[in-house]
């Protein structure tokens, strides 16, 4: 009887585990700046020394991601090494740049650069 279990049971975990693997993967979208309110921001560390640090925005409810928005919106410009940390103060995001010892400062709206403090 076992054998017989065995014979049954294990085509249909394998064709549950088969089944259930899928690649999704959202498109993401290089050229616009999010509008959302409700926004999953990932700080994209980058390479040490390599000064390819980067900001993603993911509007978790249609599942659209928003690709480099620090770069879309500041012509091409780089954020910095080390993207570490980042808050939002009032109308303001602070990003900490930990390699480039530097802060960050961008506009919530627009995503554009106001200012930059050297640590």
């Amino acid at each position: 009887m076992d054998g017989k279990v065995y014979k049954v049971l294990m085509p249909l975990i394998l064709l549950c585990l088969f089944d259930s693997c899928r690649k999704d993967t959202p498109g993401v979208d290089a050229n616009s700046a999010p509008t959302a309110s409700r926004l999953v921001y990932v700080a994209c560390e980058g390479n040490y020394g390599a000064n390819n640090a980067s900001l993603y925005a993911l509007h978790p409810s249609v599942g659209s991601v928003f690709g480099d928005i620090f770069k879309t919106a500041n012509g091409g410009k780089p954020l910095g090494d080390v993207f570490q940390s980042m808050v939002r103060i009032g109308a303001q995001y602070y990003l900490c740049i930990n390699n480039s010892d530097r802060i960050v400062v961008l506009d919530t709206g627009t995503y554009v650069l106001k200012t930059t403090f050297m640590v």
